[in-house]
C-alpha cells in the first residue's frame, strides 16, 4: 500500500474535523454544553475520543470551534450583502433583515446554542471575545449604512437594528409561523426608514 499524498491526508483531516464539529454542534444543541460528553461527540462523529482530542485540546476548545465555524457560515451571507456596491444602503439593510430571518429559521440548532451561550456565564466566557468581535464588526459595517440614510444617531440606530434581528432570531426558535415575515419586514422598513428615495 503506497502512502497517501499530502493533499489526500489534508482532505481526510479536514473531513474528520468537520464531522467532529457537526456532531458537537448537534449535541450541544440537544443537551447543552455541560451535559454533553466528549465521548458522545466522538460516538456521533464516528471517531474515537482520542481522535477528538487530537483535533481539539479540550471540550471548551471544541465548543468554541464548533460554534464559531457555524456562526461564521451564518454571518458571511450578511457581510456579503453589506459589501455589495450595487445595492443602496436601504436595500442592503432590508436584504440583511430578510436574509437573517431565513438564516435563523434554517439554523435553529445554532440559534439554540447561541441562546445557551447568552444564558450561561461560564459558557459565554468561552467565546465572549469572539462573539463580541463579531458584534463589533457588524456594527462597523452597518453604522455607515444608517449614516448614508441620514440617520441622526446612526450608532444607536445600528444597535436597535441589531437588537431587532436578535429578537427575530429568538422568535424563529418558536416555529416557522410564529410571526408574519412579510409584515415584520414591512415594519422594519417603516420603523428604520428604509424606503428608497
Amino acid at each position: 500500500m503506497s502512502p497517501r499524498a499530502p493533499e489526500e491526508t489534508q482532505r481526510i483531516r479536514e473531513e474528520r474535523q468537520a464531522q467532529i464539529l457537526a456532531a458537537a454542534i448537534q449535541l450541544f444543541a440537544e443537551k447543552g454544553f455541560h451535559d454533553t460528553k466528549v465521548s458522545e461527540i466522538a460516538g456521533r462523529a464516528g471517531v474515537s475520543q482520542g481522535t477528538v482530542y487530537w483535533y481539539f485540546d479540550s471540550k471548551e476548545a471544541l465548543f468554541e470551534a464548533a460554534f464559531m465555524s457555524q456562526f461564521e457560515m451564518l454571518v458571511q451571507p450578511l457581510y456579503a450583502i453589506a459589501a455589495d456596491q450595487a445595492r443602496s444602503a436601504a436595500n442592503k439593510l432590508m436584504d440583511i433583515a430578510e436574509a437573517s430571518i431565513g438564516l435563523f429559521a434554517k439554523n435553529t440548532e445554532l440559534v439554540f446554542v447561541m441562546l445557551q451561550i447568552m444564558a450561561t456565564q461560564e459558557v459565554a466566557g468561552i467565546i465572549a471575545h469572539d462573539f463580541r468581535d463579531y458584534y463589533d464588526e457588524f456594527k462597523v459595517i452597518l453604522t455607515p449604512l444608517f449614516e448614508e440614510l441620514g440617520d441622526p444617531d446612526p450608532a444607536a440606530t445600528t444597535s436597535m437594528y441589531i437588537a431587532v434581528l436578535d429578537g427575530l432570531m429568538l422568535q424563529c426558535l418558536l416555529g416557522p409561523n410564529w410571526f408574519d415575515r412579510d409584515r415584520v419586514l414591512a415594519q422594519i422598513k417603516e420603523k428604520f426608514n428604509l424606503k428608497e428615495e
